[in-house]
């Protein structure tokens, strides 16, 4: 059997999803401080992160591992800001040194930070989940109404492309699982019956499949034929039928 190839109707990024979007959702906000405790280093980094991109100021990290999490300014000759976390082993993960800005408000002007997919897509997670047809006009409208926040027609996109995929999957890959769905679909029954149909270049075209309960119990029915059918919703055009 080849192996199926599906050519996306348009092109998705891919991404790489970790646990700090999911993690930043369910963070509360908060303020932080010297002394301010986390459970571990990650939540650290995106509490740290999230509470800088909330005041839209710029930064970069000079130190960024599994023991701390150290940012300055970009501006780091002109300016004491600082916000250092450590994880020791008599305190746990806590923030050790905070600073702020002393530079001009005016030198973080379309920081960068909060434009970033990690800090953009919590705030629209809920709406795409209720709306996949959201248009990336209206989630530029949410940012800027809801958090004052001006971002770019194609990072709101970007915002869409990525709930989705985290809802979803990479579709295109999940066609290639057919052959070894089959195998043990069969396995499970010898009187099962699957087909897959595939083009020359092994692209997929359509797959059969029919439990043995149901072929056993067709011969007691009453004769009778029906066919229902539904369009999925994918960004493939695809049916089901049921016969």
């Amino acid at each position: 059997m080849q192996s199926l190839q599906i050519i996306p109707q348009f092109y998705i990024s891919k991404l790489s999803y970790n646990s700090t979007y999911y993690l930043r959702f369910f963070l509360p906000k908060m303020d932080l401080q010297v002394g301010t405790t986390f459970n571990n280093i990650t939540e650290a980094k995106l509490a740290i992160k999230t509470f800088v991109a909330n005041a839209a100021e710029s930064w970069k990290a000079t130190h960024s591992d599994k023991k701390r999490f150290n940012i300055v300014c970009k501006q780091q000759r002109t300016c004491s800001f600082r916000i250092r976390a450590i994880d020791s082993k008599k305190k746990g993960v806590s923030i050790t040194h905070m600073e702020s800005h002393s530079c001009s408000s005016g030198s973080h002007f379309g920081a960068l930070n909060t434009r970033s997919l990690e800090y953009l897509i919590p705030h629209h997670q809920a709406a795409v989940r209720d709306n996949p047809k959201i248009s990336a006009k209206q989630i530029q409208s949410s940012e800027r109404l809801q958090y004052y926040n001006k971002i770019p027609y194609l990072q709101a996109y970007r915002v869409k492309q990525a709930v989705l995929a985290e809802m979803w999957g990479d579709e295109s890959e999940s066609f290639a699982l057919f052959p070894d769905y089959i195998t043990r679909f069969k396995a499970a029954d010898s009187a099962n019956r699957a087909y897959l149909s595939t083009l020359a270049n092994g692209t997929f075209e359509a797959a059969f499949f029919c439990p043995a309960s149901l072929r056993k119990a067709a011969g007691n029915l009453r004769g009778f034929c029906a066919i229902d059918g539904t369009h999925t919703k994918s960004k493939f055009v695809a049916l089901i039928l049921l016969l």
